[in-house]
């Protein structure tokens, strides 16, 4: 059997938010990836492979099959087959509404990636030197999938793992705010500059959010935008949400007029999210090691 281990690991094992797991050669439509496709309505087996294995290579998902479903006979030689003796032996069914648009692969932009696309690439000038405006269109656009997830908390959010979920394709004000926060997650993440802790990166997201609603503003928005999070208690209202919020705006605002600090932003982000919730402070650590994906409820 042909086997190859993929060039990177996995994103995310079972595949984020299926729809439904089943148990390889249980019934007659688990037998076979075209059995699967058939019960599961796909026009496509592949969807559902590159959906569990994120690849389309032969070699790699024989790789998969062995070392995730567990799968030990062949029918042909080539291929791994399903057999009820596969151990753990389950495939994850995506929800009906994905499709496949992994990394490079690419070939097809769904409308909550066009509306992301569109809105990243009026970015180019944002006040924020340190966001890289256009460095996250290209990530967005050749390496990170766009999901709806309409449970959604926030209005979008960036898992670290190759996806990036938006509540809706239809972006307002504070919505767009909200995404120039993640943007900065994307290009400090595994894609971009792989660089930073969480607080460093939950840091430098709020200053650019606060940087670009200042800008667009001029002042009034930041009350404006203050009492809009307090209002919908943004995240499942956790404080220290807002709190980094307000850290970040008085700092903007400190610095565009001229005032200087001895510390870092960060350290003033941290002091501030510490006094809301100690536990913050102990998140400190590395970002794409620690960031959670959006649960559905």
């Amino acid at each position: 059997m042909k086997t190859a281990p993929p060039q990177k690991p996995l994103t995310n094992w079972p595949p984020f938010r299926y729809q439904s797991r089943a148990k390889v050669a249980l019934a007659e439509g688990n037998k076979s990836w075209a059995a699967l496709a058939n019960t599961w309505d796909r026009k496509d087996p592949w969807d559902i492979i590159v959906y569990n294995f994120e690849t389309r290579v032969p070699e790699i998902v024989n790789h998969y099959m062995a070392q995730l479903i567990g799968c030990t006979k062949s029918n042909d030689g080539i291929n791994y087959s399903f057999s009820p003796e596969d151990r753990p032996g389950f495939i994850y069914i995506p929800p009906s509404e994905w499709t496949p648009a992994m990394g490079p692969e690419k070939t097809d932009i769904n409308r909550y990636e066009q509306s992301v696309l569109s809105h990243l690439s009026s970015l180019n000038n944002h006040p924020a030197h340190f966001l890289n405006a256009q460095g996250v269109y290209n990530l967005v656009r050749e390496k990170i999938y766009v999901d709806g997830f309409r449970r959604l908390g926030p209005p979008c959010e960036y898992t670290f793992a190759d996806k990036l979920f938006v509540r809706d394709q239809h972006l307002n004000f504070p919505d767009i705010a909200w995404l120039i926060k993640e943007a900065m997650h994307i290009w400090h993440g595994p894609h971009g500059l792989n660089s930073g802790t969480y607080l460093d990166n939950e840091t430098l997201g709020w200053i650019a959010l606060a940087a670009w609603w200042t800008s667009m503003f001029d002042g009034p928005g930041a009350k404006q935008f203050r009492a809009y999070f307090e209002l919908i208690r943004v995240d499942e209202g956790r404080r220290e949400k807002i709190a980094a919020f307000q850290e970040a705006m008085n700092y903007w605002e400190q610095r565009q007029a001229g005032l200087k600090t001895n510390r870092k932003p960060s350290a003033d982000m941290l002091k501030s999210l510490a006094r809301v919730d100690p536990s913050y402070a102990r998140r400190n650590h590395l970002h794409n090691k620690g960031r959670r994906q959006p649960q559905a409820r």
